[in-house]
């Protein structure tokens, strides 16, 4: 897994050939350093859906992936 955090409200992740693009906010005083928002987050940047099943497997992997190079994800949770 590849991510980029080319700007403030986008984070591109590349799986196995193919590219999500995570929406978000990076927020400024870093608690955490990105708040994803899912409902965002529906299809592969090659247009392909992405299943809710799917995309919290992939988001919880983002989440590992971004710790792993000492930035904190997290996922705004709507229904809290």
């Amino acid at each position: 897994m590849d991510i980029r955090w080319p700007d403030r409200g986008t984070v591109l992740v590349d799986i196995d050939g193919r590219t999500l693009r995570v929406v978000g906010e990076a927020l400024l005083e870093r608690r955490p350093d990105f708040l994803i928002f899912p409902e965002h987050i529906t299809h592969w940047e090659d247009g392909a859906p992405l299943e809710d099943a799917e995309k919290s497997d992939v988001l919880s992997q983002v989440i590992e992936a971004a710790a792993a190079r000492g930035w904190i994800f997290a996922i705004l949770r709507r229904d809290e």
